[in-house]
Formats: C-alpha cells, sequence, structure tokens
C-alpha cells in the first residue's frame, strides 16, 4: 500500500458548529501533522478550517490553502498560511480544481463519530 502524502478536507467556516465538531477539525489536524501528511483544505480561518489549520500548524505540519480570489480580497483566509493557493473563482478551487489535485486521499466530510 501506497503511503500517503495529503489529504484534500472540506469543512464549514463558520463558527456556529457544535462544539464536537472543533474537538474533530482540531484532532484531525493534530493526527495529519504528526503522520507527516500534508493538508489541502480552503484556507479559511474561521471556524472549523481555523482550527484544522490552527492544529495541523501547532504540531508543525504542512498545509496547504486553497481560496478564490475574491475571498482573499476580502481578508477571509488563514493569515498564518505559508502555502496559499490564489485562485481566479470557486469552480477553479473546488470539486474540479486545484484542491482535488493537489491531493492524495480526499476526505469528503468532517464528521464527528
Amino acid at each position: 500500500m501506497r503511503k500517503i502524502r495529503s489529504v484534500c478536507v472540506y469543512c464549514a467556516s463558520s463558527s456556529r458548529v457544535a462544539p464536537a465538531y472543533f474537538e474533530a477539525a482540531q484532532e484531525l489536524g493534530q493526527l495529519l501533522a504528526r503522520k507527516h501528511i500534508r493538508c489541502v483544505y480552503g484556507a479559511g480561518g474561521q471556524g472549523l478550517m481555523g482550527t484544522l489549520a490552527d492544529a495541523v500548524m501547532q504540531e508543525g505540519g504542512e498545509i496547504t490553502g486553497v481560496i478564490p480570489q475574491f475571498m482573499y480580497d476580502n481578508g477571509w483566509n488563514h493569515q498564518a498560511l505559508k502555502d496559499l493557493i490564489i485562485t481566479p473563482d470557486i469552480q477553479s478551487q473546488t470539486t474540479h480544481g486545484r484542491l482535488v489535485r493537489r491531493r492524495h486521499r480526499f476526505a469528503g466530510r468532517l464528521r464527528y463519530i
């Protein structure tokens, strides 16, 4: 079996999410960093996205944010990201775009089990 090098995670930027989801985002970020798996995500700095990114970076992991230009222009990106890809539009960011092409494995949703 090949080693997983990167995982794409789609999760909410909203802070109106049950605490269990924030705990799951933090655990996932820590796990990815500890296993030396790059996290590719939507580049947000708030909500589950921000929690995921903070956890990866606090553990010294690698994280890539992919964000459309208009969201970047509005300052919605995580300010501490060192690897940030800015796309022309949301279609370029999502399913048919760079988020999927930059990942090795895909996590469709963040669920707390």
